[in-house]
């Protein structure tokens, strides 16, 4: 073999490693366009999640923003109720104290109530003594001067 042979078979072997290497370049600009159809998918999605939790995020935070409401309309109602009860807790002790003035000024009414009904059950008792006293006083009397009477 000739070098000029040898020259054309390199040449054509390298002609053919070219329209391998051709096709291989082929086979990956279809494969670039793929990608590229793919990245333009997936950047589609993407803006479908962006807007997605854009959209959730705003529901989220309007939803917060109302419990964050209701928890001060309901803190503000318990402070509310906590203030009345503390008010009507203060208002039970005055009249709790001032019923135990009252129960003292009744045992004290009660033991006066006593006093006078023993000083006027011995009052009874005393006036039926002297009652009777006098009943024999009259009677003593009558017999003495039926007494005189019959004597004169």
């Amino acid at each position: 073999m000739s070098e000029l042979e040898i020259l054309e078979k390199i040449t054509e072997n390298f002609d053919k490693i070219d329209t391998h290497f051709d096709k291989i370049d082929a086979r990956f600009d279809k494969m670039d366009n793929r990608f590229d159809k793919m990245d333009a998918r997936f950047d589609k999605m993407d803006n479908r999640f962006d807007k997605l939790e854009q959209n959730t995020d705003e529901r989220f935070n309007k939803m917060d923003n109302r419990f964050d409401k209701m928890e001060q309309n309901t803190d503000g109602r318990f402070d509310k109720l906590e203030s009345i009860l503390e008010e009507q807790s203060i208002e039970l002790y005055n009249i709790k104290k001032t019923l135990g003035n009252h129960s003292d000024q009744f045992v004290v009414l009660k033991s006066n109530i006593e006093t006078i009904h023993s000083q006027a059950v011995r009052l009874s008792l005393n006036q039926a003594k002297l009652s009777e006293k006098i009943d024999k006083q009259i009677n003593f009397d009558e017999k003495n001067t039926n007494e005189n009477i019959n004597s004169i």
